[in-house]
């Protein structure tokens, strides 16, 4: 038993809103001031000229500032709003001491929305007001972490409460780190 499947392919092309050539509209609007013109030559023209005419009328309801439900289709999208105006996020923070035994808080740079240079980070203890900081923030060599030298603000088996403020003020969530 075989099986036949029909495929339609439906082919759709967008003319509306392209202008015909702006040369030959010169000249089909030069000819009509020739009065040895037939009459059923001028009838077409006139009829032509109106049709270019009344195109942008009908294309005018597909502007960007109509209140069209989704948006515009067509236009290109919004500018990308300014990093240095987000709220930064503490993502994936660690510490890890280095070669002269310094305590450094890694974090996730990516998606992290901390504006360097300019942002600095601050260790609160747990259920206390006392605080370390603020520490500067830089990235890492690789660039994909960012990191700051918290010696003396966060000693082994202790809990820090992190909080980043980026150069405009806005202040992290709280992240709870213990080591």
């Amino acid at each position: 038993m075989s099986k036949h499947i029909a495929t339609s392919v439906i082919a759709l092309t967008l003319t509306i809103g392209c202008d015909a050539d702006p040369e030959a509209r010169a000249h089909d609007i030069a000819a009509l001031a020739d009065d040895d013109l037939d009459p059923e030559i001028r009838a077409q023209i006139e009829a032509e000229l109106a049709d270019d005419d009344a195109r942008p009328e009908a294309v005018g309801d597909l502007s960007d500032d109509a209140a069209t439900p989704g948006g515009c289709f067509f236009c290109p999208p919004p500018p990308a709003n300014d990093p240095s105006t987000y709220t930064p996020v503490v993502l994936g923070p660690y510490v890890q001491v280095n070669a002269q035994s310094n305590p450094i808080l890694y974090m996730q740079a990516a998606s992290s929305f901390i504006v360097l240079p300019g942002a600095t980070v601050r260790l609160q203890v747990p259920n206390s007001v006392q605080s370390y900081g603020p520490y500067a923030l830089s990235y890492d060599v690789s660039g994909t972490q960012i990191r700051a030298n918290v010696s003396g603000g966060f000693p082994n088996n202790s809990c820090r409460i992190i909080t980043v403020t980026n150069p405009n003020n806005h202040v992290s969530s709280p992240v709870q780190l213990c080591r």
